[in-house]
């Protein structure tokens, strides 16, 4: 059991469900666009022939983009959770929740010819579609880092100790600064994420792990404050 630093007591499930809900948005984004496959098309008859070959697995990375997203939002609350309260905290979530909001808009879109119904779409509305998918992506990474710059803000701005290494508060500034930007310069928005998510959810398991040892030797367990790490 832990308690944050606004006197909220926080058993290990609130470090544990983050850290699985991390590794499954992991999971899923990586698994939807692997199947997704998304392909290059120049000509009516190559899009034609394109969404014959891949209406069955746009719906299937679809779905595994919905997952992703649940996930995600999940991860949010939790994180949420370890952090202090105040506007930065508050900030966090809304721009997770908009953020999100503009993805699941953007896969939407970008898997829109899908159905067999819509294989007949012209090419220009295909690109249009595309176009906008691009657009709503960009939003949604944009929302992202100015979640994780609120986190990194408000873990900063918290005087108790760190639960997490100080590190990973410099860590998630620096990556929510480039995700606002990343739409621009270049494809750099998902291996970033990814990679804080990772990091993000072995420091919470080894935390919980750490917390679970007095435990089984029979002592109670220290009290940790649960917020993320300040800088």
């Amino acid at each position: 059991m832990s308690v944050p630093g606004d006197g909220r007591r926080v058993d290990d499930s609130g470090r544990r469900i983050p850290a699985g809900a991390a590794l499954v948005t992991l999971g899923t984004s990586l698994g939807a666009l692997v199947v997704a496959r998304i392909e290059d098309v120049t000509t009516q008859a190559e899009l034609a022939d394109y969404l014959e070959r891949a209406g069955g697995r746009l719906l299937v990375a679809w779905f595994l983009f919905v997952l992703s997203g649940l996930a995600w939002l999940v991860f949010a609350v939790g994180v949420r959770r370890l952090l202090p309260a105040g506007g930065a905290r508050d900030l966090f979530l809304a721009a997770v929740v908009a953020g999100q909001a503009a993805s699941w808009a953007g896969a939407s879109l970008a898997t829109a010819a899908a159905p067999a119904e819509a294989h007949d779409m012209p090419l220009s509305v295909y690109n249009a579609f595309g176009e906008a998918a691009h657009l709503a992506q960009a939003a949604g990474t944009a929302a992202v880092g100015v979640a994780l710059v609120a986190a990194a803000t408000a873990t900063r701005r918290s005087a108790a100790p760190a639960l997490l290494p100080g590190w990973l508060g410099l860590v998630t500034l620096v990556v929510g600064v480039i995700l606002v930007p990343a739409s621009v310069i270049g494809p750099v928005a998902l291996p970033l994420t990814w990679v804080w998510l990772i990091v993000v959810a072995v420091l919470l398991i080894r935390r919980s792990r750490q917390d679970d040892r007095p435990l089984r030797a029979g002592r109670p367990a220290a009290v940790h404050d649960t917020e993320l790490p300040t800088g």
